[in-house]
């Protein structure tokens, strides 16, 4: 059973009632590791000694927060609690709150929490069954936590087990993915301009402190640890586009003229006066507008009865609120404050956030009693009352959230990709196949196609290497060996405007390592070609054996014959294709080969009726290739078939490759939000990109669930076969020259 099948909650909820004790405490470590991230990682545990040994352990979550986590199945949740707290307490721990994760249902649970944390004095949170079957489906991970500890329990329910029965509507429920989809699909000029004000608002944050006059400098590599110290979502994304926004900020024609200064002669960056006073002016705008907010908050309190000596904790705690609505439902409440009018209605998580920062903060329950229901009255104000401050604000937060969903940093989008890359079942061109082996000698973060496939399949994509494109393959080496015989026997190193001119890109990547010369690095053409196979075996039958045993190891890819291809096509089709293709290919057998995988990946998608699926993944079968000579001879059979065929490795860059974790995306939530560099971010995002976000998810908030999941599925499959655009991987450029274009500079 595969994880990424959605998990039927009846289901979950008969394993539930039937766990055992060890097996539940499993369970529950995945599963709250999964909705958690890196803020769950316990840490060791603790337990009473007693003679029965039964009792389960109490684990600590964090030193520093003095918070314990307890998996339990015993119906007597009070009691355990009780015990709980009080063994906490004999083993010199001071417990600051207990989570306490049961099986069980339980009834009334804010009132337990509330009675035992009066009378313990510690913070008590309850997650029940009904708590876990309700986010079963959250993530792939939480789903593979119930494929791995529950299902095993129901065998005798196998019939239930079918998630086609009762499915959960895990992606279209909520218009988040369906707004994403099509903003990504309505800017038909590429997302670059918005990437690009992210990245330069990164490389500005990253360069601040940084002073010519004082030599205070800072390298690409030391920019880019800051970035995956401190925002780790977007770091793939800013390493992967830093080098060309560096070039282009450097320039004098850059918007408002030079933004940073790089020095040649050590390959270092830092920000030029006018920069550092610019950013100064505008740290010390944003600075005023967080005080004035904080001011706002202070009379809010004030207004709603707070008492001197708690102002400051419930200020806190109302900050804290808004940053938790944000990180889970960011572009639901950017689209409520943008609303020119409001329901009157209280926003429906915000008394959720108030008591989980509260429990966050760990503030004993009398404080917890006193101050809550002045929080919320704060917020109400806040929300339905707002002043120009607290407006001025919350827009600047929201635009900051606008721009950090607009590059998919959302947990929900994240897990709808990473889902979706698991239905992938993708026929590797022998283009992206020999780019891949080309990177193999490069740095790592330089490997970008190499990096797309092995994030295509760590995600759980299956990769597909064919006959026709192992034969392709073969014969590119073989061609670059006759190459190298040819001209560069004698001596193959080589100025590097010569080995830019070898018509091979093996034989290229190979000339380049030879002038590089790493201890890694292949000291003949023949240690070369050894990476892949014997050179002995190079032109021999046994060729294609070898080199497909090497691939599909390297590769984790599967292997289908021709003639698995043809049973899923009609010969004929094949043949007029081929024949269109010929004038297009200087090889017939090139053009035989195209034919028969352009028609395969529409027989696969028939033969196992993947337009019949109802999923919102959209179809799974794709030929993968930079691939253009054929798109002219095809378009027939596009439009008669109603999908594309090709996918671009640069969407598995950006979606997959490139994609943030869960944990991560609330890493960079709680560094960005409120934060200098968050404000940053905000002042980059224009008031009519805004605007036309808001616009689309309260549009897409009026379609009946069944249309939005309908609409997902066909937005998907039109950005996977959206030719015309190009994310972060430039199909006319290789990494191999590139690479070695910067190093000769």
């Amino acid at each position: 059973m595969v994880s990424s099948e959605m998990v039927n909650t009846k289901l979950a909820k008969v394993a539930l009632s039937e766990i055992e004790g060890f097996a539940f405490e499993r369970f529950a470590n995945d599963f709250f590791g999964a909705m958690l991230g890196a803020s769950f990682v316990p840490l060791g545990g603790v337990k009473d000694g007693g003679a029965d040994g039964i009792d389960e352990p109490a684990y600590e979550v964090s030193i520093r927060s003095a918070t314990f986590f307890q998996a339990t199945v015993e119906k007597d949740v009070q009691g355990k609690i009780t015990r709980t707290v009080a063994r906490l307490r004999e083993f010199g721990r001071d417990p600051g709150s207990l989570y306490l994760v049961t099986a069980t249902e339980v009834r009334y649970i804010d009132r337990i929490e509330s009675h035992l944390g009066s009378e313990l004095n510690c913070a008590i949170v309850i997650r029940d069954s009904g708590y876990i079957c309700s986010h079963i489906n959250d993530s792939p991970a939480t789903r593979a936590a119930f494929w791995q500890h529950l299902y095993p329990l129901t065998d005798y329910l196998r019939e239930i087990a079918r998630p086609s029965i009762d499915p959960p509507i895990s992606y279209s429920d909520k218009s988040i993915v369906y707004t994403f989809l099509a903003e990504e699909v309505a800017r038909r000029e590429g997302d670059a301009p918005l990437m690009s004000a992210m990245i330069d608002a990164v490389i500005l944050w990253s360069l601040e402190g940084t002073d010519p006059d004082l030599g205070i400098l800072r390298s690409k590599s030391e920019m880019m640890k800051r970035v995956r110290d401190e925002i780790p979502a977007v770091a793939e994304m800013a390493n992967s586009m830093i080098s060309a926004r560096l070039k282009v900020m450097c320039q004098k024609t850059y918007p408002g003229g030079r933004a940073i200064n790089w020095h040649r002669s050590c390959d270092e960056y830092c920000l030029p006066h006018s920069t550092r006073s610019r950013l100064a002016d505008d740290r010390l705008e944003d600075k005023n507008l967080r005080l004035e907010f904080v001011s706002s908050l202070e009379l809010r309190a004030q207004g709603a009865g707070v008492s001197t000596a708690d102002v400051e904790v419930s200020v806190a705690v109302a900050q804290g609120a808004l940053k938790r609505i944000y990180e889970k439902e960011g572009i639901e409440f950017s689209a409520f404050l943008a609303a020119d009018e409001r329901s009157t209605a209280d926003y429906p998580t915000v008394s959720h956030a108030v008591r989980e920062t509260m429990i966050g903060l760990q503030l004993r329950d009398p404080v917890k009693q006193r101050i809550g229901p002045r929080v919320l009255e704060m917020l109400r104000q806040v929300l339905f009352a707002s002043s120009e401050a607290e407006r001025a604000y919350l827009g600047r937060l929201s635009r900051t959230y606008a721009l950090l969903f607009s590059l998919a940093s959302h947990p929900e989008l994240a897990s709808y990709f990473e889902t979706m890359a698991q239905r992938f079942y993708l026929y590797v061109g022998s283009d992206v196949v020999l780019r891949a082996l080309s990177e193999d000698l490069l740095p790592i973060e330089s490997r970008v196609t190499r990096g797309a496939l092995d994030a295509a399949r760590n995600a759980g994509a299956t990769l597909v290497l064919t006959e026709p494109v192992l034969e392709e393959v073969v014969g590119h080496l073989r061609a670059c060996d006759q190459e190298h015989k040819h001209n560069f026997l004698a001596n193959d190193i080589v100025p590097i405007e010569i080995a830019r001119q070898a018509p091979h890109i093996l034989l290229r990547a190979y000339l380049y390592a030879r002038i590089g010369a790493g201890a890694r690095d292949p000291k003949s053409w023949q240690g070369y070609v050894h990476r892949v196979l014997d050179y002995d075996d190079l032109c021999r039958e046994t060729a294609h054996r070898y080199t497909s045993d090497y691939l599909r190891r390297s590769f984790g890819m599967e292997f289908a014959t021709r003639a698995d291809l043809q049973d899923l096509v009609g010969e004929d089709e094949v043949l007029r294709l081929s024949m269109a293709l010929s004038e297009a290919k200087k090889d017939q057998r090139l053009a035989d080969n195209d034919a028969l995988m352009c028609l395969a990946v529409y027989g696969r998608r028939k033969r196992n009726a993947e337009r019949l699926d109802n999923s919102e993944f959209g179809v799974s079968t794709w030929w993968l290739t930079w691939e253009r000579a054929i798109l002219s001879q095809t378009s027939e059979i596009v439009r008669v078939e109603g999908d594309g065929y090709l996918i671009r490795p640069e969407f598995l860059v950006k979606f997959v490759a490139l994609s943030a974790t869960s944990a991560e995306i609330v890493r960079t939530h709680s560094s960005v939000f409120a934060s200098v560099l968050g404000f940053s971010l905000g002042r980059r995002v224009s008031s009519t990109a805004f605007h036309r976000l808001m616009k689309r998810y309260n549009a897409a908030q009026r379609l009946e669930p069944a249309r939005r999941a309908a609409a997902v599925n066909k937005l998907i499959d039109q950005i996977k076969g959206d030719l015309s655009r190009e994310y972060a991987l430039d199909g006319n450029e290789l990494a191999i020259d590139v690479a070695h274009a910067e190093v000769s500079k």
